[in-house]
């Protein structure tokens, strides 16, 4: 039991380390993103690092607030997106280990355009007359039953 104990609190103290290790290698946005007319905050917008490829991102909480952990060191693009919202990129921000750089987004409404679709209708015509056929046999008498003759056949619950 002893043994079990030492494993355990080991791996708690490894993953202790690891996890206060990621803000000196890497850091973080965090960020609030609002309507640009009335101020409100936009819940479910999207804020991602860009290239795309960095797979890094979130989505706003109902406050309208952001927070994009662990992203490498380095300078990247930072664009938020919202449906009905026109989107806004902010270039170049510096990522610098350890440390949280803020970014506030007041986005403003826009249209979505669409390209006419033309929508036609016409009779459908059938080459062939249907077929009344059933084309699996019946277990309870000896006809398929698109040649069995019309009227009840005893046996045949079909």
């Amino acid at each position: 039991m002893k043994q079990y104990t030492w494993i355990l609190f080991l791996c708690l103290f490894l993953t202790g380390i690891t996890s206060g290790q990621s803000d000196r290698i890497a850091g973080k946005i965090r960020g609030t993103v609002t309507d640009g007319t009335n101020g409100d905050p936009l819940i479910g917008a999207n804020a991602l690092v860009l290239p795309a490829e960095t797979g890094r991102g979130a989505m706003t909480d109902v406050n309208g607030q952001f927070v994009i952990p662990n992203i490498p060191a380095g300078s990247y693009d930072i664009q938020v997106s919202y449906i009905g919202y026109a989107s806004h990129i902010v270039r170049d921000v510096k990522i610098v280990p350890g440390l949280t750089v803020s970014l506030d987004f007041a986005l403003n409404v826009e249209a979505i355009e669409g390209q006419a679709v033309d929508v036609g209708s016409r009779a459908f015509q059938r080459d062939s007359p249907p077929r009344r056929t059933f084309w699996r046999s019946c277990l309870f008498c000896r006809w398929r039953h698109d040649e069995r003759p019309r009227g009840p056949i005893a046996g045949c619950g079909n």
